[in-house]
């Protein structure tokens, strides 16, 4: 399993978005805050992309 540490923010919003971890395991992403899972998904279904350093 991979994990990491990033920000969620909606269209539209400002400032530095909700504190989140992704966990990539298998073919599956599951991103929570905190203890609380805001979503799980396929990777097929989602777009993933990094942004640029």
């Amino acid at each position: 399993m991979s994990r990491f540490e990033g920000s969620l923010r909606l269209p539209g919003e400002h400032g530095p978005g909700l504190a989140v971890v992704l966990d990539l395991e298998g073919e599956r992403i599951l991103i929570r805050s905190a203890s609380q899972v805001l979503g799980e998904w396929a990777l097929s279904d989602v777009g993933v992309r990094g942004r640029d350093d």
